[in-house]
């Protein structure tokens, strides 16, 4: 594993968001799993699992409010 690289994508993470997953995708695209930022990684993964399931319960709750709304409100 490439330490350098590491800690500078791990810099960039902090830096420049946007760019960091720039880098990542071109390392995953390349095949370069060595030098990988994995822990930002994993954590970005986690929070977009999180998010994508907080919103679907969301949308879900408001559907459901208009449909009881259509059926009892006169």
């Amino acid at each position: 594993m490439n330490s350098e690289l590491s800690l500078k994508l791990n810099q960039l993470y902090e830096q420049d968001f946007h760019l960091w997953v720039q880098q990542t995708i071109q390392l995953l695209e390349s095949k370069h799993f060595e030098e990988l930022d994995c822990q930002n990684l994993i954590e970005e993964l986690d929070s977009l699992g999180k998010n994508d399931q907080n919103a679907l319960k969301s949308n879900l709750r408001i559907l459901l409010m208009h449909l009881l709304k259509y059926r009892f409100q006169p």
